[in-house]
């Protein structure tokens, strides 16, 4: 009778067990609002959760998004190309200031740069339409790379214009 007891009791604890890692693997489902800059007219979805605009970008030109201990931040802006640069030109200045991947695609006008500084994980697009550079660009901890990356590819593919 004692070892049925003692079976009973383990398959208790397995199923409880069970429930619990269960519980523990499901993710959250990240929601998402939608940030227009109707000057520019460009848009980006953000995790309204995760990251809260912040507003230092003036007079209409974009926002910044940032999470609530600062490390990771996402800003998108607008600038009137009042230099007449090119696309090259931009893309060799931004370059110079960051060690990693570069892509420049003139034909679709835009270029990228991306890798890691100083232990945080960094990522730039910038278009030329109409005469005016459009720019989403993001960092964050390379150390939070799993709770980042997912939601920063969600951010910079829904960055329309």
């Amino acid at each position: 009778m004692s070892l049925k007891y003692a079976v009973s009791a383990l398959l208790i604890l397995a199923a409880a067990f069970t429930t619990g890692c269960e519980k523990k693997s499901q993710k959250t489902e990240v929601e998402y609002e939608v940030y227009k800059n109707d000057r520019f007219r460009f848009e980006l979805q953000y995790p309204k959760d995760m990251m809260q605009p912040v507003g230092y970008i003036p007079a209409g030109y974009g926002e910044v998004f940032r999470s609530e201990d600062r490390r990771a931040t996402v800003t998108v802006e607008a600038k009137y190309n009042v230099d007449d640069d090119t696309l090259k030109d931009q893309y060799e200045a931004v370059k110079s200031e960051y060690d990693g991947y570069h892509e420049l695609n003139e034909s679709e006008d835009w270029f990228s740069v991306s890798g890691v500084k100083e232990g945080n994980v960094y990522y730039m697009k910038r278009y030329l339409v109409d005469d005016v550079f459009l720019t989403y660009q993001h960092q964050y901890p390379e150390s939070e790379n799993d709770l980042y990356a997912p939601v920063m590819e969600v951010m910079k593919k829904s960055f329309k214009f």
